[in-house]
C-alpha cells in the first residue's frame, strides 16, 4: 500500500512536464516535489532524465 499512488504521481509528474505546468514553478521545493515521482520511478532511463531537470 506504500507504493499504491507510485504510478499515478509519475503519470502527473510526466503530464506536468509534458503541458509545461513544470516552467511555471518558481520555487525549487516545490519542482523538486513535482519531479520527486521520476527520481523514484522504477524505469533507469526515467531516473537519468529526470537528473538535469533537479539542477
Amino acid at each position: 500500500m506504500a507504493f499504491g499512488g507510485a504510478g499515478r504521481a509519475l503519470a502527473l509528474s510526466q503530464q506536468a512536464l509534458a503541458e509545461g505546468w513544470m516552467a511555471a514553478v518558481t520555487q525549487p521545493a516545490r519542482r523538486q516535489f513535482w519531479l520527486m515521482p521520476l527520481i523514484h520511478a522504477e524505469d533507469l532511463a526515467i531516473q537519468e532524465a529526470a537528473i538535469p531537470l533537479f539542477q
